[in-house]
């Protein structure tokens, strides 16, 4: 069912990560929610600011029954290189990074949802947090990007042919979901992690 702007839930949907290639079509660069850094002397983390968040789409218009691969890329816009968000989707062990949804016209909200668990018998010995980190995360310096994609489809809402709003949004890490031992074995890196969260837009034309 449609969730209204009031009510909304964030979900993701859960799909195989895939790479396009081709003539983008892009929504405008987003920059962050929240305020920059002051402390010169922080490296833990690192304010959203420091990146630009864009997503595009391959071709402009998508039939109702066709999946829609939406790219979005991730470029360090500061003065130091800086670990991002490396996977969209939640895995074992890992966080969710990426999340998009379609908005009509009448403002409601189309998300899917997700789940994601440990299979039973998952071994217990648990990777530290900097393990996890080298498959969750990659260093980008100034300059530099990360490209991903991640798969929305029409066809799982029911949408109608017409014009929608498609909305993403990047989330980095939680400090405060973090302990001061994991932020100290975060610190041995040596370059502070995203923290904070990042919206980007983009409209697209649905048919039939």
């Amino acid at each position: 069912m449609p969730i209204r702007r009031s009510t909304r839930y964030f979900f993701s949907s859960v799909a195989l990560l895939a790479a396009t290639s081709g003539i983008f079509y892009s929504g405008l660069p987003a920059r962050a929610r929240g305020q920059a850094a002051t402390n010169s002397a922080w490296t833990i983390f690192a304010p959203a600011n420091d990146v630009s968040f864009t997503i595009s789409k391959p071709r402009p218009k998508y039939s109702v029954h066709n999946q829609i691969s939406l790219n979005y890329r991730i470029a360090n816009i500061g003065n130091r290189p800086l670990y991002v968000p490396k996977t969209w989707q939640p895995t074992c062990l890992t966080a969710l990074h990426v999340q998009a949804w379609f908005e009509n016209s009448e403002g409601r909200y189309f998300v899917g949802g997700y789940g994601m668990s440990c299979p039973i018998g998952y071994t217990t010995v648990y990777p530290t947090l900097v393990e996890r980190m080298n498959n969750e995360a990659v260093l980008i310096k100034p300059g530099e990007h990360f490209d991903g994609s991640l798969p929305l489809d029409p066809a799982m809402f029911h949408l109608t042919p017409g014009g929608y709003l498609i909305e993403a949004t990047m989330y980095g890490w939680k400090s405060d979901q973090l302990s001061d031992a994991q932020q100290a074995e975060l610190a041995k890196l040596g370059s502070p992690f995203l923290r904070g969260e990042i919206p980007a837009t983009l409209h697209i034309q649905l048919i039939p």
